[in-house]
């Protein structure tokens, strides 16, 4: 930093093209990995998807129409108590992101902090309690029927 001012001061254009050129190459990188970790995470996707499509097949060729119907609503849920630990996840990292980023010699900073503090100390116990609610769901009984087992 104490470079950049003593170029501008100085009126450096080469150490300061030099700067330049470095952050632009540095975001150029940081781009593409960003871009390779997008990438990889659809293939992901795509293949759980797939794997799951497959696994539905298999549940609808041995269950009965109504038991299908159980095995879609149960499976509907879960993906609905994922999506909301994802977001509460999410959530928690950005209020606590934003507890970094505040001056704590400013009052309104020091206000703002209490306020997302309570609120980083509510979400760790929502996130806990679709743990168990998805726990619970996990492990209702499942009808006497037998279904073959994946192989690992």
């Amino acid at each position: 930093m104490l470079l950049i001012v003593v170029a501008i001061i100085h009126g450096n254009t080469n150490v300061l093209s030099f700067l330049k050129d470095h952050l632009v190459e540095s975001m150029k990188s940081k781009i593409n990995d960003l871009k390779n970790q997008q990438e990889e995470l659809a293939d992901e996707i795509k293949a759980n998807e797939e794997l799951g499509e497959k696994i539905t097949k298999v549940v609808e060729s041995y269950t009965t129409s109504s038991e299908f119907s159980k095995y879609q609503l149960f499976t509907g849920e879960l993906n609905k108590i994922i999506g909301l630990l994802l977001s509460l996840t999410q959530r928690m990292h950005r209020y606590e992101l934003m507890l970094q980023d505040l001056d704590m010699s400013e009052e309104s900073d020091r206000i703002q902090r209490v306020c997302h503090s309570s609120f980083l100390r509510i979400l760790p116990k929502q996130i806990c309690h679709l743990v168990k609610i998805g726990q619970l769901s996990i492990e209702l009984p499942s009808p006497n029927r037998s279904f073959p087992r994946a192989k690992c």
